[in-house]
């Protein structure tokens, strides 16, 4: 079993894998794709290059856990444009799993990651980096918390035995088996 985390942005998707053993398998980030593009994406053209993004990135892998952060309602973007990618994400992943992806709400995110759902993004950064996170992109921290999420949802046992960060334990198993 793999566990995705898919932190969704029209400029900068950040994307986790973790195994097994809630080590890193992979990880990557759309604004590469989107900045390497000779043709300028933007509305359907750059909605299909992410979603090809997403899809290669995922298509080697089977029998997969996804979890999606859901829409910041108070976000300073552009609603409509993120519902679009917001479909498009959710189309793709449906089609490689099989089923809808798990939708965690930023807020919920940041409580389960560092114990306060106000939690900002350099509070994310900082405990993703003390869980042996190598990356200071706020997009892969919250990619990678959601990959846990996923991880502590699917296989809570286990997930509290790897998790090496004791003190957010207790409190990370209460968030992800509590009915959503």
């Amino acid at each position: 079993m793999y566990y995705i985390g898919v932190d969704p942005s029209l400029t900068n998707t950040g994307l986790v894998v973790l195994d097994s053993q809630m080590n890193e398998n992979f990880i990557s980030e759309s604004s590469a794709v989107i900045k390497s593009s000779v043709v300028r994406s933007t509305g359907a053209l750059r909605l299909k290059m992410l979603k090809e993004h997403l899809e290669l990135s995922l298509q080697s892998y089977t029998e997969l856990s996804v979890a999606y952060e859901g829409y910041s309602f108070y976000s300073t973007n552009k609603s409509f444009s993120l519902g679009e990618l917001g479909g498009v994400y959710k189309l793709a992943l449906y089609e490689l799993t099989g089923e809808d992806p798990r939708i965690v709400s930023p807020n919920k995110l940041k409580l389960f990651a560092i114990g306060s759902g106000g939690a900002s993004k350099e509070n994310m950064i900082r405990t993703a980096k003390e869980e042996g996170f190598r990356y200071s992109s706020h997009d892969l921290c919250d990619a990678f918390f959601l990959a846990k999420y996923c991880f502590y949802r699917e296989n809570p046992e286990k997930a509290a035995e790897l998790d090496t960060h004791r003190k957010l334990v207790r409190n990370r198993l209460e968030i992800t088996q509590k009915e959503e």
